[in-house]
């Protein structure tokens, strides 16, 4: 078996279509299907059904998946260890960023593209929720999201910075001279806020449902940077970190009185090899602007 013939099937498996995996694989049909019709014959079995539904994993094909996923995996992770060993850094390196972290990582791509040409960079900008299972898929080599209130046995994580909830609204709102406001505070404003499954909302969402005052939500969007672009342009308050109005102008971020701190984190895979491109790219995450300023 081939390696080609493998990630083919692999490709296959994971659209369950052949013309998907054939235009991520950048391969026509035709040669996605001879491929995979060499490596059914050296198998001496089917590994597709195919009918009018669509393309289905045989009991053989679902028997070979695991394996197949663990040789490509392997075979890439000893690639990069020799890269590794010449110190030389080229190859991948691919990176989960939730929303929220966006901004704060800009900085350090920059850099690090401009230092290491020679390293393809592959981000996904995703819910911490999705990220978390590309990264145990073996799609990601790290993930920066902010620290779960689950704890995930096959995951370990890395502190960069922390800090509390606060409201984010315009200068001129009549809540923007306080030092911190209350939930009280915030129902007599219109709200808009992070939307299900980012971690904003999910910290907000665990201090709301101990106070049981009612919040008066006009929007729930899942982007952070859209929320602040609406706020910014009316009297709609926010939940948010308060480190997002360092690079906005005329918003101001109060604390939320008695809300939990809120850990940015670095997110791998337990006793996972951790490639050289992946270490330079976090140190130069450690040490950028950004991140210092929400350090001290």
């Amino acid at each position: 078996m081939e390696l080609r013939q493998l990630k083919y099937f692999e490709a296959v498996a994971r659209t369950l279509s052949f013309t998907e995996a054939a235009r991520r694989l950048f391969v026509s049909q035709s040669t996605l299907s001879q491929q995979i019709k060499v490596l059914e014959d050296e198998i001496g079995s089917l590994l597709f059904e195919r009918d009018t539904h669509g393309v289905r994993l045989t009991e053989a094909g679902a028997l070979l998946l695991p394996v197949v996923r663990k040789m490509i995996q392997d075979t890439d992770l000893c690639r990069q260890q020799i890269r590794d060993i010449k110190k030389t850094l080229t190859g991948e390196l691919n990176i989960g960023i939730t929303f929220s972290f966006r901004d704060l990582t800009t900085e350090a791509i920059l850099q690090f593209l401009k230092q290491y040409p020679g390293v393809k960079l592959n981000i996904y900008y995703r819910t911490s929720s999705e990220l978390g299972e590309m990264l145990r898929e073996g799609d990601l080599d790290f993930v920066l999201a902010f620290k779960s209130p689950r704890v995930y046995e096959d995951l370990e994580y890395e502190t960069l910075f922390e800090y509390r909830l606060s409201a984010v609204m315009r200068s001129d709102h009549p809540l923007a001279g306080r030092t911190s406001v209350s939930i009280s505070d915030l129902k007599n404003y219109p709200v808009v806020l992070p939307g299900s499954g980012t971690q904003s909302r999910k910290a907000f969402d665990r201090f709301v449902s101990i106070n049981t005052d009612d919040i008066d939500v006009h929007a729930e969007i899942n982007d952070p940077n859209v929320i602040l672009d609406i706020v910014q342009r009316t009297s709609l308050v926010t939940i948010l970190s308060g480190q997002v109005v360092r690079y906005r102008q005329n918003i101001v971020a109060v604390p939320v009185e008695g809300t939990e701190k809120m850990r940015g984190c670095i997110y791998t895979l337990k006793e996972a090899y951790q490639k050289r491109s992946a270490s330079v790219f976090l140190d130069i995450l450690r040490e950028s602007e950004k991140i210092n300023q929400l350090i001290q």
